[in-house]
């Protein structure tokens, strides 16, 4: 009259997990069972059976563990492999192989730092090509005369056309909006609180009713 849902041949009072056909006991009762599906761990075991498909055998269970499965298989120890040395084999292959990565990424950083700086120094190996006046040859005497006087001419002209850029200023004595100043600074206002303004041409302007006209008191 036992009640047995798992039908692992325990009854459900006495079963730790009648959910559960491959677990039915739990010796150190941390929650994982005394079956095992590891054949290694069969030497010495004086708790459970091999059961194959074992859910979360207790690698020690008479060993009470509230660490994770994950870590420790019921242990309070780090889970390690039969002869301690699997798990960190596999550590030092991981870490190994981040090394080799690491190594070949700075030897082609290296590679490339080499390439750039080489071509930087053949660019400034590199000799300047010829001036065109070069390549021409010699400049006949009468060419030469003509090219100076095109150059003192438009010297002339360009130090006309400023010297009337000025007389031009010099003539205006009144303007209509402070946009039409000439290039200069303002001032601090008068105690009247006229607004002045000194151009580039050391003139000063003041303000008035209908606009800004220059100072000639």
């Amino acid at each position: 009259g036992c009640l047995d849902l798992d039908n692992d041949g325990w009854s459900y009072e006495s079963d730790f997990n009648d959910g559960d056909p491959t677990q039915w006991n739990d010796t150190d009762g941390d929650g994982f069972g005394d079956n095992y599906d590891d054949v290694s761990w069969s030497e010495g075991r004086t708790f459970g059976q091999f059961v194959e498909g074992a859910t979360q055998p207790d690698r020690c269970p008479d060993e009470y563990s509230a660490f994770l499965y994950s870590d420790t298989q019921g242990c309070l120890t780090s889970l390690q492999s039969s002869d301690g040395n699997e798990q960190n084999s596999a550590n030092s292959k991981d870490d190994g192989e981040e090394s080799n990565l690491v190594l070949i990424l700075s030897l082609a950083a290296t590679g490339i730092i080499f390439v750039l700086f080489g071509a930087i120094a053949v660019l400034l190996r590199k000799k300047p090509s010829s001036k065109p006046d070069d390549k021409i040859g010699p400049v006949h005497p009468a060419l030469e005369s003509q090219k100076s006087k095109q150059i003192e001419k438009d010297t002339k002209e360009e130090t006309h056309s400023v010297e009337e850029e000025m007389a031009s200023n010099d003539s205006v004595e009144f303007v209509s909006t402070w946009e039409e100043l000439p290039t200069g600074e303002w001032l601090p206002n008068d105690e009247h609180g006229v607004n002045w303004y000194q151009g580039e041409d050391g003139r000063y302007w003041h303000s008035t009713d209908d606009g800004f006209r220059v100072w000639n008191e």
